[in-house]
């Protein structure tokens, strides 16, 4: 084996590059060119692909950023919306307690005017019933109540009612009512 392997080198550096032919300064040339222009090809090559992978690494870092900017703007979002509904939650249950108290109120309302009607329905039964010295009494325990005309509030600038305070009292009552049955 040592014979063969030393054979195989002594021809190899006998031997050319260009085959059987003797070596000569042109074709060493051409040779040494064709290497040049490989290599400058090879270096353009690598050259192309390190400038693109580089680029690609950037590309991946601003990507990074840009998604690590998305992540806390997300975050952002998600926790602005959650306190929009916390918000949202306590109005909509302000709004419930509030149209409960204003139902309420307006029920108080509604029958102390009951008590208030059958009270001077009755304070006007006694009277027409009452003795002649005992109307006078009765008459002037109640408080007397301008009466103005329409003409008068027009001389005071008051706009006249289109409604009268009573409609308006059964309006705003069947208002609050339907608001309140809704967030039921």
């Amino acid at each position: 084996m040592d014979q063969t392997s030393s054979q195989i080198e002594r021809r190899s550096e006998l031997e050319s590059p260009f085959g059987e032919q003797p070596l000569d300064a042109t074709a060493v040339e051409n040779c040494a060119d064709r290497l040049s222009r490989l290599t400058e090809r090879m270096m353009s090559f690598l050259q192309t692909h390190l400038s693109r992978l580089q680029d690609a690494a950037l590309a991946m870092d601003a990507f990074s950023q840009q998604m690590a900017e998305f992540e806390v703007k997300s975050e952002e979002f998600h926790q602005r919306q959650a306190d929009w509904e916390q918000q949202k939650e306590r109005e909509n249950t302000q709004m419930a307690e509030d149209a409960r108290l204003l139902s309420q109120a307006w029920d108080r309302i509604e029958m102390e005017r009951r008590e208030n009607l059958t009270m001077g329905s009755a304070i006007e039964m006694s009277v027409m019933d009452a003795p002649v010295d005992q109307t006078v009494s009765l008459r002037e325990e109640k408080p007397a109540q301008p009466s103005l005309t329409d003409t008068d509030l027009f001389d005071l600038g008051i706009p006249t009612l289109t409604q009268t305070p009573a409609m308006e009292f059964q309006q705003l009552r069947r208002e609050i009512r339907q608001h309140s049955q809704r967030k039921r």
